[in-house]
């Protein structure tokens, strides 16, 4: 018994550090015109993996006294995937960050077909001046507003002798990286804002409860293969058409047939206890039948292939593995919430209030998503981001800027004679210093 729970324990974190570096890596690695098809893929290839759970599962049925065989079976695909991930590069973004530049153009050539020159050289330059800004914006202010006032050097230092008496609360809120700072709050609302508006919205209990509620509506057959296919089914048409429809529209057309079907669910199932010997009439039954299958696909148009779309879109390349690792965090979280607290909501208000109060919850998550969702429909990453913060597209990010080494950028610096040969970031400031030393 203690192998089985060490065994899961470590098969569980495995499957955590996958659904953080997955949609990320996918996510950078991917040409805009394609990458919410790629990225949502993801979600597809899950269902199907567990159709194929379900099959060698009822395969095993026959021979009960071998049910940990079905723990080897697992080898069979885990094996390839770990050897496979020695052949795939890093992220082309991550290691422009780092500063490893040939590696991050090898990766770049890795995905595209042909020359790659112009489009790095231009995500290279984009990501630079990003970092740049993250980077400079809190240690920039201050000396802006001296200028303004007429500050001296000696004032900045009784300044610096003050702001050591910030708490490491505040120090953490204004870091530049950190995504408690907030220049990324915004973002981290919309972000984890979508991950507990999809787990609330009710679709993890109608899954673990949807063999009492097809029992309740007179269909015994198979219901986890039928739930399942039809999760594929919708799921491969979400990958074909979020690259043409979009993100916040599918989203929002997923949380509208959710919110329809969820709302005929609290009819059909008013009054209802599956306690009681009384049954559903023929008309609920129908209703409860249809609008389960109509909820189901109605998750598998938004919330379940776009929301990790999304969510590794939207944070900047500077945060993207905490905050992804975080919602990660949050999605399973919530999740386990979600379905810690339905018995007893269902226990104390019945079935059919229960899906009003999941009605009321998708309707929230529905407003959320027109108001706060952003759609990143063919965009880059770095146009995203800029975005979100607010950054014009034509506006020229590198005026006004003095340069300055970054870390191990040295080998990056960019030369006339010698193209591409390095890249130089910068530091805005408006009274830049005349000496600025390197930063190591």
């Amino acid at each position: 018994l203690t192998s089985l729970l060490c065994g899961r324990l470590l098969y569980g974190a495995g499957v955590g550090f996958i659904m953080h570096g997955a949609p990320t890596y996918m996510a950078e690695m991917s040409p805009s015109q394609v990458r919410g098809a790629i990225v949502s893929a993801k979600e597809t290839v899950i269902v199907f993996g567990i159709i194929i759970g379900m099959l060698l599962g009822d395969f095993q049925s026959d021979y009960p006294d071998n049910w940990t065989d079905l723990y080897g079976y697992s080898i069979l695909f885990a094996v390839p995937m770990l050897l496979l991930t020695f052949k795939i590069p890093r992220s082309k973004r991550w290691l422009l960050m780092k500063g490893y530049h040939e590696e991050a153009k090898e990766s770049m050539q890795f995905v595209y077909k042909g020359n790659v020159e112009d489009e790095f050289e231009k995500m290279a330059e984009t990501i630079n001046n990003l970092c740049c800004r993250n980077n400079v914006t809190d240690n920039t202010s201050s000396a802006d507003t001296d200028s303004l006032f007429g500050g001296s050097v000696s004032d900045n230092n009784n300044d610096d002798k003050n702001n050591n008496n910030l708490t490491d609360e505040q120090e953490g809120d204004n870091a530049p990286n950190s995504i408690c700072s907030w220049r990324y709050r915004n973002i981290m609302v919309i972000g984890l804002g979508l991950l507990v508006a999809q787990q609330f919205s009710g679709q993890p209990c109608v899954l673990a409860y949807s063999r009492v509620l097809f029992e309740a509506a007179g269909w015994g057959g198979n219901t986890s293969v039928v739930t399942v296919a039809i999760m594929g089914i919708v799921s491969s048409f979400t990958v074909s058409m979020v690259d043409r429809l979009g993100r916040k529209t599918l989203l929002a057309a997923g949380s509208t047939v959710m919110l329809i079907s969820v709302s005929c669910l609290a009819y059909g199932f008013w009054g209802w206890d599956d306690d009681s010997d009384e049954k559903l009439s023929k008309t609920n039954k129908q209703i409860v039948l249809w609008s389960m299958f109509v909820f189901i696909s109605g998750y598998q148009i938004g919330f379940g292939p776009i929301t990790w779309t999304v969510l590794s879109e939207i944070y900047p390349t500077e945060i993207r593995g905490t905050a992804m690792a975080l919602s990660v965090e949050v999605n399973f979280f919530s999740k386990f919430m979600t379905q810690f607290l339905f018995p007893v909501v269902q226990d104390t208000l019945g079935w059919g209030t229960t899906f009003v109060v999941f009605a009321s919850i998708i309707a929230a998550g529905l407003i959320f998503i027109l108001v706060k969702v952003p759609e990143t429909k063919g965009m880059s990453l770095e146009e995203i981001q800029m975005q979100l913060k607010g950054v014009s597209e034509k506006r020229n990010t590198t005026r006004g800027l003095s340069e300055f080494h970054y870390q191990n950028m040295d080998s990056l610096e960019r030369d006339v004679k010698k193209p591409l040969a390095s890249v130089i970031l910068k530091q805005r400031r408006t009274h830049p210093p005349k000496d600025v030393p390197p930063v190591v």
